[in-house]
């Protein structure tokens, strides 16, 4: 199975560069973790309870916590997919500083997101307004549309991060045939993503402060892994290279 493939080759190449993985990333991650322990208090909150809880004065530090975060990720997923591909290896515990690529990497991901939030919201609008029954059948045929999307143009970021040309319609063309392969990922992905939440809740239910350490841990390993996957759907797709 392809979509087995994929996820397992990428979260072997987290375990197998473990230490170059740890090198590129924990210390990045490290001080997002850190500012949001400090700035956000309540991590067990809803989004619907944080944003209740936002006292006036808050806007401003959350919008700061916002871009440390994006900009911790763009960091990390630029320098993780140039170490598989170019084989740049980290010198210290700072990966390389690629501004240039990272904001390129925020735009394209900006308009495959607003393409794969389109190929939802468009036709479920449609349905809602002439047969608002049909709302929930679209929206979930325009949900396996948006995977299959996101999967497919997907590889257009790890060509961005180092530095080589590849158009949307390359893309789209290179991944003809992976309908399957998108859907299998994105299951795959999700019953693994919850099914690792699993020991943060039990240690959550005895200590709160270990739960969140577990929680930092946990979700640092899911963010290797989903570029990993990134990188993955790169190497294959575009480059040839075998799943092993």
């Amino acid at each position: 199975m392809k979509a087995w493939e994929v996820f397992s080759h990428s979260v072997r190449l987290v375990w197998r560069n473990r230490r170059d993985a740890l090198r590129i990333s924990v210390a990045l991650y490290a001080i997002y973790a850190l500012v949001q322990l400090v700035f956000l208090e309540d991590q067990s909150a809803s989004p619907d309870e944080a944003l209740q809880m936002i006292e006036p004065g808050q806007a401003g530090t959350l919008f700061l916590v916002a871009i440390l975060q994006v900009v911790v990720t763009l960091w990390i997923a630029v320098s993780w997919h140039r170490f598989v591909l170019l084989e740049e290896y980290p010198s210290g515990w700072l990966p390389n500083f690629h501004g240039g690529s990272m904001l390129k990497y925020f735009g394209y991901s900006l308009v495959i997101g607003i393409g794969v939030g389109l190929a939802i919201g468009v036709p479920v609008t449609i349905a809602a307004a002439i047969a608002p029954p049909l709302a929930a059948i679209v929206g979930l045929a325009g949900l396996f549309g948006a995977i299959v999307l996101g999967f497919r143009l997907a590889s257009v970021l790890p060509a961005v991060a180092t530095g080589k040309s590849l158009s949307f319609g390359e893309a789209w063309s290179a991944t003809n045939g992976a309908t399957g392969t998108a859907l299998g990922v994105a299951a795959i992905g999700v019953v693994a993503a919850l099914l690792v939440q699993i020991p943060a809740a039990i240690v959550m239910a005895v200590s709160s402060l270990l739960g969140t350490l577990v929680f930092v841990v946990i979700n640092w390993f899911v963010t290797m892994v989903s570029v990993s996957v990134l990188t993955t759907i790169y190497g294959h797709y575009i480059e040839g290279r075998p799943i092993d």
